[in-house]
Formats: structure tokens, sequence, C-alpha cells
């Protein structure tokens, strides 16, 4: 895998999966309705997905790629530059790309994407998949 094309392969893979496992995000109202031997990717609210980072890296490896390694870091900060995530400043002036996010009564990391970004990304991606298909 290109260092280069890591965020483009990345993005693919997550829309991919979220694509073909419409339930893998669960909505923030309904945390409490999970079922205790399916962890979910993440949540969703009207304004963000939150996906779990602990989740992410694994799933793709058990999907597709056995020996998947990726420069997170280097891929949360383009998409940070893509303005396809949100992040947090610190008083030091860095940036936190994972800031915690409480959901329920639990305190997890998550990489916070911005709808808005992400849905018209898939819609985009996936109606040319399949007009390439058709083709």
């Amino acid at each position: 895998m290109s260092h280069n094309k890591q965020t483009a392969e990345f993005l693919y893979l997550l829309c991919c999966y979220l694509k073909v496992n419409p339930g893998c995000l669960i909505a923030v109202s309904d945390f409490d309705k999970e079922t205790g031997s399916k962890l979910p990717l993440g949540y969703y609210d009207d304004v963000y997905c939150y996906v779990r980072p602990e989740m992410v890296i694994p799933m793709f490896r058990a999907v597709a790629f056995p020996d998947y390694e990726a420069d997170m870091l280097q891929i949360l900060r383009e998409l940070f530059a893509a303005d396809f995530i949100k992040v947090h400043w610190i008083l030091s002036g860095e940036v936190r790309y994972r800031p915690q996010k409480r959901i329920g009564s639990t305190r997890k990391r998550y990489i916070t994407f911005y709808r808005r970004k992400l849905e018209p990304y898939m819609d985009k991606h996936f109606k040319k998949e399949a007009e390439d298909e058709k083709d």
C-alpha cells in the first residue's frame, strides 16, 4: 500500500464496510440497545459519525487485507486537512485527533467524522462504481 494513498484507501475501505454493513453504526440514542455479542463499529447522530479506532484496523484486516498496516496519524492529519473529521485544539496549540466522547456512561476515543462530508463522498463514490459496473 502506497504511503501517499493511505488516506484514500482508508476512506474507501471504511465506506465499503459501512455500505455493506449498514447496521454497524448505531444511533447514539440507541447506545443502550447494543447486543453484548456484537460490538458496533461506532455510533451516529444528526451531525457526526463516531467510529471506534480500535475496531477499524482489525476490521480491515479481517475483511480484506490481513497485512494491512497504516500510519494512522498521517491518515488523521489528511482527513483533518480535507475537513472530514472533527478535532480538538488543546492549550499547547496541538491538535488532538482522537478526542474522547461520552456515549452512555463510558468515555472512549472515537474518530469523529462529519456526516455532511462522509455521506456525499460515499454516495458519489458508489454511484460512480455502479455506473462502471453497468459499462
